[in-house]
């Protein structure tokens, strides 16, 4: 037992003497005494600890976002830290063949073109054009500098719900991606919706399209605006609003989309803190000479 305390004690001194030697001579520990868990020289190694899993995590997350919005949505969002969501949905039925169609048509890149030449809209407009005619056609949101008028063609009848549902399906998920992923922040949506008939939605999907609106009205997540070209139009669009729908009174798609623009720019250039009545210059527009 003596033994093996002695041969201990002489490995121990001589390791001891060995490490001396090196330090003095090289300043530094023998290779053999390197070892990360011995730390006898140098600044302790700091261990792994989960407040750095979740750094190194969102390290990783924040590359795979920005991956996704350099493959994905680049198109889909504007330059602005705030954006503003904006869908446009027109009826593009069997009524609105020929003149109609080719004057909503060219209204829709008139908006463009004026919204593209505003400073603040350029950045941070971003459009949801939804025609509904026979079927429901939504196209991506895209920002106003690279959004691209869809020709539309009149067909079919007239799915007003559909056009609601799909609409409101899409800009949740818009939301989702601009919040989520982009981490930016946006203003309440605006919804925009002309029609110059009667719908051919479902009693059912018609409930349940008015009940989404009166949920997301509720609940601040967006504002939505109708407007009929006549009395009829305007009866068979009110039952979806919480709002009162416009009478356009007459075929006039450059008053909707000049009251859509102006109200754009009303919402999108208001100062911090200031209130903003879409529905009073959707009312004076309507009233006042136009443009």
């Amino acid at each position: 037992m003596n033994g093996r305390l002695s041969a201990k004690l002489i490995a121990a001194c001589r390791n001891i003497t060995w490490f001396l030697f090196n330090y003095v001579r090289y300043g530094r520990a023998p290779l053999a005494l390197q070892v990360p868990p011995l730390q006898m020289v140098g600044t302790p190694r700091r261990r792994h600890t989960a407040i750095d899993a979740v750094r190194d995590y969102r390290v990783a997350e924040t590359a795979r976002h920005d991956a996704v919005l350099t493959s994905q949505m680049r198109v889909n969002i504007g330059t602005s830290a705030v954006q503003q969501p904006v869908t446009i949905a027109v009826d593009v039925s069997g009524s609105m063949t020929g003149n109609a169609i080719r004057l909503v048509q060219n209204e829709v890149i008139r908006f463009k073109k004026e919204c593209v030449e505003h400073p603040i809209l350029r950045e941070k407009l971003i459009i949801q054009m939804v025609s509904f005619g026979g079927t429901v056609n939504v196209a991506p949101f895209s920002s106003i500098g690279l959004f691209e008028p869809p020709t539309l063609s009149a067909t079919g009848d007239t799915p007003m719900a559909e056009a609601v549902l799909a609409s409101i399906n899409q800009i949740q998920g818009h939301l989702a991606v601009l919040t989520d992923v982009a981490q930016l922040e946006t203003e309440v949506p605006l919804f925009f919706m002309m029609t110059d008939g009667a719908s051919t939605s479902s009693s059912e999907l018609m409930h349940s399209a008015a009940e989404a609106i009166r949920e997301i009205e509720r609940a601040g997540r967006g504002e939505f605006y109708g407007f009929g070209v006549d009395e009829r139009a305007v009866m068979a669009l009110q039952p979806l609003f919480v709002r009162p729908v416009q009478n356009l009174e007459g075929v006039d798609y450059h008053k909707f989309m000049r009251i859509v623009s102006q109200s754009v720019k009303h919402v999108s250039c208001r100062k911090i803190g200031e209130r903003r009545d879409v529905q009073g210059i959707i009312r004076g527009l309507l009233k006042g000479p136009q443009q």
